[in-house]
């Protein structure tokens, strides 16, 4: 297996297709930085649990995964839930921000143990907007579903990253990780994404696959 370390280094270093998406792990910012050490432990202390299942989304949400580098991850998870026990301390300082899809994909984590947990990840794992690279807050970004060029070249981040894990059973949440993994990993499984009337479906799903 390949180490953490030297795949978020190689992600950080990622240039987009276009000006229309930010690798949010890019740079010096104070707040790239953040998002590479937040995704540096969540990633190094998944894999200590060995994880068999990964849940793929879409691609950060402006108030949850662009703020944090985590996917399906916001800053009130981190502060407030024990998987970030070793890492809560950087948002000490500020008021946390919530994301309606990471609230409730935490919840559902929290009743099941934390060593089943599913590894998360996105299948473009930088962020798609309307506006251009040069727009570097979250309040200046809308989020936009991810275009053909941006999947296929996080189908190649999404496999660099499984080297690093020994995963057996795939989840897409949403269509677009299904489309674009189907023919790679034909027996991946899809659950409906929390959003936009989703919740109910999503909980559902998510009950059936840990018997809950």
């Amino acid at each position: 297996m390949n180490s953490i370390d030297d795949f978020v280094e190689k992600l950080s270093m990622l240039s987009p297709p276009d000006e229309m998406s930010l690798n949010i792990y890019m740079g010096d910012s104070k707040e790239a930085v953040v998002r590479r050490e937040f995704l540096r432990y969540y990633l190094n202390e998944m894999k200590k649990l060995n994880p068999t299942r990964i849940f793929i989304g879409e691609a950060p949400g402006h108030n949850g995964c662009f703020i944090t580098g985590v996917p399906f991850t916001d800053e009130n998870t981190i502060v407030n839930n024990p998987f970030f026990i070793g890492i809560k301390e950087i948002l000490l300082d500020k008021t946390p921000q919530s994301e309606k899809t990471a609230s409730i994909i935490w919840e559902r984590l929290s009743n099941i143990s934390k060593e089943d947990y599913p590894l998360m990840w996105n299948i473009y794992p930088f962020h798609p907007s309307n506006v251009d690279s040069s727009h570097y807050l979250s309040t200046e970004r809308n989020n936009r579903k991810p275009n053909g060029r941006e999947c296929l070249l996080g189908k190649q981040v999404l496999e660099n990253l499984l080297n690093c894990f020994n995963i057996q059973e795939y989840y897409a949440i949403g269509c677009r990780a299904r489309d674009t993994l189907k023919s790679k990993y034909v027996n991946i499984e899809y659950i409906r994404h929390p959003s936009f009337g989703g919740i109910n479906s999503f909980r559902e799903r998510f009950n059936s696959i840990y018997n809950i």
